[in-house]
Parts: structure tokens; C-alpha cells; sequence
């Protein structure tokens, strides 16, 4: 059981993701900046899990 809240979030908005950009409902800018955030959130809950 997952019981880091981000991860829960940054697993739904990754799969938000997916259905948007397989239908089409956004633009290749936006895929580009939405997974530069969601890498961006990764890198964070790496530094926040290595910190503790």
C-alpha cells in the first residue's frame, strides 16, 4: 500500500495525462511543460525520501 500522498497524486494526474494526450486533448507544448512538472515532482519526493 502506497501511503505517500504525493505519489497518489502524481499517479492520477500521470494517468489524467495519458488519457488527455490519447485523445488528442492537448498540444505537444502542453504534454512537454505537464511531464516536465511531473518529473520535476518526482525529483522532489526522491530528495524529500533520501532526506528523511
Amino acid at each position: 500500500m502506497i501511503e505517500n500522498p504525493r505519489l497518489i497524486a502524481l499517479f492520477g494526474l500521470s494517468l489524467s495525462v495519458i488519457h488527455l494526450a490519447h485523445d488528442r486533448l492537448i498540444t505537444d507544448e502542453d504534454l512537454q511543460a505537464i511531464t516536465t512538472l511531473i518529473q520535476s515532482l518526482i525529483d522532489s519526493a526522491k530528495e524529500d525520501h533520501d532526506a528523511a
